[in-house]
């Protein structure tokens, strides 16, 4: 994924690598401060999935105020399972709820 986002970046668009917290990074510091390890039977598919899209969603608030983001050119992108996690985000900016019609069961 390191490449994909170092491409996306060459082109002047800023870009957000999150560290997901639904127990699939192989290590996270949560916003206590607290490392939590990997652990991957932490939440199910489709749970994960929720919670990496309320992360995508919750990114522009929890970046430093220098970056003017205008929400009309945001682009959500992921690699692996993060595509589906980017689907359902964006899915649910559009008004489409969770995914705009991919099923997450």
């Amino acid at each position: 994924a390191t490449y994909f986002l170092r491409a996306i970046a060459s082109t002047g668009m800023v870009v957000a690598a999150l560290e997901h917290t639904d127990g699939t990074a192989s290590n996270t510091i949560l916003p206590s401060g607290r490392p939590f390890s990997f652990a991957p039977s932490l939440l199910s598919g489709a749970a994960q999935l929720r919670r990496r899209a309320d992360e995508i969603l919750a990114t522009p608030g929890n970046l430093p105020a220098e970056f003017d983001i205008d929400p009309s050119r945001v682009f959500f992108g992921g690699h692996s399972f993060g595509a589906p996690a980017a689907v359902l985000a964006a899915g649910r900016v559009m008004g489409l709820g969770d995914g705009g019609g991919v099923k997450v069961a």
